[in-house]
């Protein structure tokens, strides 16, 4: 799931009027355009299925106001404009459930989230105050950890050198098992940890390390939090 927004030359076009997704009720018929497979400017038609949903992708660790549509979500679809019976914008398609246990379980970024973030990303280019720590990660399971005579956490694979985390002793392979004191291991525990907030602020990390001689050892770091200068959310 991701926002972004991009600027075209061009003339003659006309502009989407924008609808208020609070408006919105559950049942109310909604279509989802875009272009899957390809196919340009198709169409699919659902219901609203929910209103409110938090939801991340696995690839993001920021948590959007979703809708959830039944409307047909598919590659292709994602960007595209979610609009309602009068021909207003109320979401931005997203995402799917993908599972042959689950079927028309899609989302839309409501316009009530996405507004504020496009007026951000046209005024400064990007979302301000948002903050990032500087580093890549993956993680350790506590079964992978425990096969491993390691801690549960997040591995780093990659420190961004111009951010202040890189400036402490954490290196490629350790472990962080905590963040401002607490325990780490999925996308929610590190946007729990960092709520409310901003870049400057100083905050610590636990550390597990485990040296190639099997030795392990455990220590705290501090560092100040960078501002997040992307110009795509998600």
């Amino acid at each position: 799931m991701a926002l972004t927004v991009i600027k075209i030359s061009a003339k003659n076009l006309t502009a989407a009027d924008i609808g208020d997704s609070d408006e919105l009720k559950i049942g109310e018929d909604i279509i989802a355009l875009g272009s899957p497979a390809g196919l340009y400017g198709s169409l699919t038609k659902g219901v609203v299925s929910g209103l409110d949903r938090m939801v991340r992708t696995d690839e993001s660790n920021i948590e959007m106001n979703c809708i959830q549509i039944d409307a047909a979500i598919n590659p292709g679809n994602s960007g595209g404009a979610l609009v309602n019976m009068y021909g207003q914008v109320v979401g931005i398609n997203s995402s799917k459930i993908i599972s042959e246990s689950y079927d028309g379980i899609g989302f839309a970024i409501s316009m009530k989230a996405a507004k504020p973030i496009i007026e951000q990303l046209m005024e400064n280019g990007y979302v301000k105050d948002r903050v990032r720590v500087g580093i890549v990660y993956f993680q350790i399971t506590p079964d992978t950890a425990k096969m491993n005579s390691a801690e549960p956490g997040l591995c780093v694979v990659e420190i961004d050198p111009e951010c202040d985390v890189a400036n402490t002793e954490l290196e490629i392979n350790d472990i962080i098992t905590h963040l401002n004191g607490f325990s780490v291991l999925t996308a929610d525990d590190i946007q729990k940890a960092l709520e409310g907030k901003k870049p400057g602020d100083v905050i610590t990390a636990e550390v597990f390390r485990l040296d190639i001689y099997g030795n392990s050892t455990t220590f705290e770091i501090s560092f100040k939090l960078m501002e997040d200068l992307s110009s795509a959310v998600g």
